[in-house]
């Protein structure tokens, strides 16, 4: 498995794990994600990014890309492409 904070996905989308300056609104759950607080954000260039808690993301994606925590650090993890169910 390929696990990093920053994950370039099939179709022109990156997933990142990133820290909230502000507050923002999970995409899946409609719940707030607190400043200075882990989210995911799925985004592709030329549409609005999604937001995600760090356990709802791996509701949304668990075919391509998993959120696991390594070491005390959070980071996506994907297979590569061979393995891929896509």
């Amino acid at each position: 498995m390929l696990c990093s904070r920053s994950v370039k996905l099939r179709g022109g989308f990156r997933a990142e794990i990133r820290y909230a300056r502000k507050e923002h609104k999970c995409f899946y759950c409609r719940k707030p994600i607190r400043a200075k607080q882990q989210y995911v954000v799925l985004s592709k260039y030329g549409s609005a990014p999604e937001c995600y808690h760090l356990e709802c993301f791996n509701r949304v994606a668990p075919h391509r890309v998993v959120f696991m925590v390594l070491n005390g650090e959070p980071v996506l993890c994907r297979s590569p492409e061979d393995y891929s169910v896509l």
